[in-house]
């Protein structure tokens, strides 16, 4: 049976309050250059691991030895797993483009509909607004003391008329949009 010497245990001791002290802001560290959450904590664990087995005897700041140690673990790490890497950044800046020419594309819409909207007759123009902003016909008749019937009217119409004025897709997406 073995037994762990007492300078064994003094040093594992040792290693886990630092553990404890400093766990925090080398995942963090790690975490800023993999944006992994967990694989920091891996690179940070597998570091006090090796700081434990391998018994190294520290020659001055034992917590600017672990930083330099951390830094080196995340170098390997991305060395190692370079592809992955460089694939989690194009795929995290496709997502940012996506979303910015999705984003540029509806307001592009939106101006169209609010465009051939602002064409409409008065009334019509209304109704259209309201719809938009979420009123139904009921509500729209209440607001604007019409019957439900002249509202569904002035509604089916200026539904025809949008149809005519905008292209194919914005059209389905007005329909879409005053149909909630």
């Amino acid at each position: 049976m073995y037994n762990k010497s007492t300078d064994e245990i003094k040093h594992n001791e040792l290693v886990e309050q630092l553990y404890v002290s400093m766990k925090s802001s080398l995942v963090d560290l790690a975490f800023r250059y993999i944006k992994d959450r967990e694989c920091a904590e891996d690179i940070v664990q597998s570091v006090f691991l090796k700081l434990c087995q391998e018994r190294i005897i520290v020659p001055g700041s034992i917590k600017a030895y672990l930083i330099i140690m951390t830094k080196n673990a995340v170098l390997n790490y991305i060395r190692d797993n370079n592809t992955i890497v460089i694939s989690n950044y194009i795929e995290a800046q496709r997502e940012i483009v996506d979303d910015y020419y999705s984003q540029m594309e509806r307001k592009e819409k939106e101006d169209e509909l609010m465009s051939a909207i602002d064409l409409l007759p008065a009334r019509q123009k209304e109704i259209a607004i309201l719809r938009c902003c979420g009123f139904s016909n009921k509500e729209i008749s209440e607001r604007l003391s019409l019957s439900l019937n002249t509202v569904n009217s002035q509604y089916r119409s200026l539904k025809f008329r949008l149809k005519a004025v905008l292209s194919e897709a914005i059209a389905a997406i007005a329909i879409l949009l005053f149909c909630s």
